[in-house]
């Protein structure tokens, strides 16, 4: 995920994770929200790409 974050074309300001656990070295703010992909717009969407 950090490699992901890393590799973006735009610096990330805040990372939602589906999940219970925010890798440690990720560059940016990052929160980890329990399914995520039934209470976020964009981290369903994520998922679906």
């Amino acid at each position: 995920m950090s490699r992901a974050v890393n590799q973006l074309s735009v610096r990330a300001a805040h990372v939602l994770i589906a999940g219970n656990r925010v890798p440690k070295d990720l560059p940016c703010p990052a929160a980890a929200v329990v399914k995520g992909d039934a209470r976020h717009a964009a981290i369903s969407a994520a998922a679906i790409f």
